[in-house]
């Protein structure tokens, strides 16, 4: 009789947590730790974000090339000329420039060797670089930078030869050009003479 009666009790109770969604009830009453509605669960598995340490699935983005600066062109300019000028197995750009007179040649030798390379090999183009050639203090910068002296390049006795002997052609380069702007001894010029005329007035 008691059995009886507890059960229209027990199955009101199973009712109202049905209606309210508290979870699932089995037939012993006990509540499931599962939710009653499947779709807010896969719902809520989705908008679970992914921990912070977890490796993102976007392709990294490359890095900016780096640009290459003036010093570092005029730096890749002079190493390549001072191997080019101490090369033993050619030496077709020692003998231009030990047959330059003046400033003018032997910037074209370094211009015109180093447009020939360019033909040969772009990707060892040095177009930027040799602009630098035009401005004075630069070309005589680069040039010194050739033929300074180096003891570890210059160890053996053959090598040390090659670069006194274009270490010495370079200084009677230099010596001749600055010959040639010092002004005569004795000549006078003034501006109100007449083109071509020295010494015009007494």
């Amino acid at each position: 009789m008691a059995d009886a009666e507890n059960k229209p009790k027990k199955d009101k109770k199973k009712k109202e947590k049905r209606e309210r969604g508290d979870g699932k009830v089995d037939e012993r009453g006990v509540k499931s730790s599962k939710t009653s509605n499947p779709s807010k669960s896969a719902a809520a598995k989705k908008k679970k974000k992914p921990p912070s340490d977890a490796p993102s699935s976007a392709p990294p983005v490359a890095a900016a090339p780096v640009p290459v600066g003036k010093a570092a062109r005029k730096r890749h300019l002079v190493r390549w000329f001072r191997d080019a000028l101490a090369d033993a197995t050619d030496d077709a750009v020692r003998v231009e420039f030990l047959a330059a007179r003046d400033h003018a040649s032997v910037a074209n030798v370094i211009r015109s060797r180093a447009r020939a390379l360019e033909r040969r090999d772009a990707s060892k183009s040095h177009a930027e670089a040799i602009r630098l050639l035009d401005n004075k203090g630069h070309f005589l910068n680069i040039v010194d930078q050739c033929v300074e002296k180096n003891e570890e390049e210059e160890a053996s006795a053959a090598a040390a030869a090659v670069a006194e002997t274009n270490r010495a052609h370079w200084e009677n380069v230099k010596r001749r050009h600055r010959a040639k702007a010092r002004p005569r001894p004795g000549s006078r010029w003034s501006p109100y003479d007449r083109v071509g005329v020295v010494n015009a007035y007494p």
